[in-house]
């Protein structure tokens, strides 16, 4: 059976990319062959990376970022070719929609009906969604998102809010499944294990880390002799800044000594490798992966002194729970997304 995958994955950003990589993988060891649907073009692509300026600040911004954005975009651009990517639908058995935040209606890219199953397809399967920070009264102005999920099949959404609206809107209850890059072990994602950087170092990996910890972070890195590093988005106050391939993104998680992270996917490679870590959430889908992991320990607030945070920082976390927690969630996960195909076989 040949599977379409609708999902950003040409994305920008390395968690985008890395939950595209692990469905694709998922699917492939369970003998399914499998493409990715273009939903845009590549000068659109392109505009992810260069948007306009509109002041003065943005202007300087934009020109200190340039290099590691040229960077970024060539990077991004070659690790695509990982994947089959086609236009046309019309051989394809089935389509799974799926994952991120395609149903964050506020993100006017999300707006699009081929993330909702808006396309020609035999089938339609949606496979851990996320709507993000949207609510239930933002799709009003979209009544056609509702005539979409009516026709979907259910594999799961990602988090409990894209749980409840999905209930209101078409009255349906579905199951929350993991992330794609829970539903292997990490050691069947065939990463790359191979150190990068000598010295001891921290990871960051945050679109935006507040002030307050910013200080932090660099007081602990000079008290501890690390290296502060930011992988794959841009942050002017680290030693380093490092465009890897994202492929690359675990293992440099991997051999770090710590990890500060804002983001779900830099929070689940983070947990998936078992590092110290301070996690700073202001995002419902963030909280709700850390609550059903039982992993709130590992929250940031911002209001911690700095004391507090070097106290979470430098704890040694045991992951025993946690691990328990993902393998009956992955496997619950598997059987649900597995059965969902089967029905589109008949």
């Amino acid at each position: 059976m040949k599977i379409g995958i609708v999902t950003p994955y040409d994305s920008a950003n390395c968690g985008a990319y890395l939950q595209a990589y692990a469905n694709k993988c998922f699917l492939e060891k369970n003998n399914y062959n499998v493409c990715f649907i273009q939903w845009r073009n590549e000068k659109q692509r392109k505009k992810e990376y260069f948007s306009k300026p509109k002041t003065i600040k943005e202007l300087i911004r934009c020109i200190q970022r340039y290099p590691f954005l040229c960077a970024r975009y060539k990077r991004m651009t070659h690790a695509l070719k990982e994947f089959d990517i086609q236009k046309n639908t019309g051989d394809l058995d089935c389509t799974v929609v799926g994952s991120d935040e395609i149903w964050n209606i506020k993100v006017s890219q999300f707006q699009n009906p081929i993330f909702y199953g808006g396309v020609e397809q035999k089938s339609c399967i949606a496979y851990a969604p996320s709507a993000g920070q949207a609510a239930l009264k933002d799709y009003n102005d979209f009544p056609w998102v509702r005539e979409c999920l009516e026709k979907m099949t259910y594999a799961g959404v990602r988090d409990e809010n894209t749980k409840n609206i999905v209930g209101k809107l078409v009255a349906k209850q579905v199951e929350i499944v993991c992330d794609p890059t829970m539903l292997l072990p990490i050691n069947e994602l065939d990463f790359p294990h191979e150190r990068k950087i000598k010295d001891r170092y921290m990871i960051v990996y945050s679109y935006s880390v507040p002030k307050e910890h910013q200080a932090y972070l660099k007081r602990y890195a000079r008290k501890n002799n690390l290296k502060l590093v930011s992988i794959c988005l841009y942050q002017s106050w680290c030693d380093l800044n490092i465009n890897c391939h994202p492929l690359e993104f675990s293992s440099y998680i991997q051999f770090s000594e710590c990890v500060y992270t804002t983001t779900f996917h830099g929070t689940i490679f983070t947990l998936l490798n078992h590092k110290n870590c301070a996690i700073y959430s202001c995002s419902k889908k963030l909280k709700d992966l850390l609550e059903w992991t039982h992993k709130e320990e590992a929250m940031l607030s911002l209001t911690a002194t700095y004391d507090e945070f070097e106290s979470l920082i430098t704890k040694q976390h045991s992951y025993e729970l946690f691990e328990t927690i993902i393998e009956k969630k992955r496997k619950e996960s598997q059987k649900i997304y597995i059965d969902a195909l089967k029905s589109c076989e008949v």
